[in-house]
């Protein structure tokens, strides 16, 4: 049985907020695993972008930082367990993203942002975050990979 979860969004970009299901089952096509020690273009999140993570079957809000194809980093009010696993929803100008997430270290000590990496991908989603990331380097927002 797949349960679901309400979430009135925020928008990532230009979209109108919207209501939007989250579901407890996915099928998730993408396994996104860093192929090379050369590291996944990153890009800076303008304007304070709102995500959710459904962790433990509480929603999480927070604020979106950094994104790329294999993880980013989030601001959060709260501190977040390294190893959690979560579901992310992610609304951007090109249509909703969703996929599973792992919760990584932190690289600094008391800090509030907590890096995740993307742990599973439906078709869809990683044909839209790729695009969106393109994007997004295309408007300047682009950091060097380091």
């Amino acid at each position: 049985m797949c349960q679901s979860i309400r979430v009135k969004g925020e928008p990532f970009g230009n979209l109108q907020s919207r209501a939007e299901w989250w579901h407890d089952h996915f099928v998730m096509a993408h396994f996104p695993q860093s192929q090379s020690k050369k590291r996944s273009p990153r890009v800076r999140v303008p304007n304070d972008e709102m995500v959710r993570f459904n962790i433990d079957g509480a929603v999480v809000p927070g604020i979106l930082q950094r994104l790329s194809l294999t993880g980013g980093l989030a601001e959060f009010p709260t501190s977040v367990t390294a190893g959690n696993i979560a579901e992310v929803q992610l609304n951007t100008t090109l249509g909703p993203v969703s996929g599973l997430v792992e919760f990584l270290r932190q690289q600094k000590s008391g800090a509030l942002a907590h890096p995740f990496r993307f742990i599973a991908l439906g078709d869809g989603d990683y044909k839209r975050l790729n695009a969106t990331l393109q994007l997004m380097r295309r408007l300047g927002l682009g950091l060097d990979a380091n």
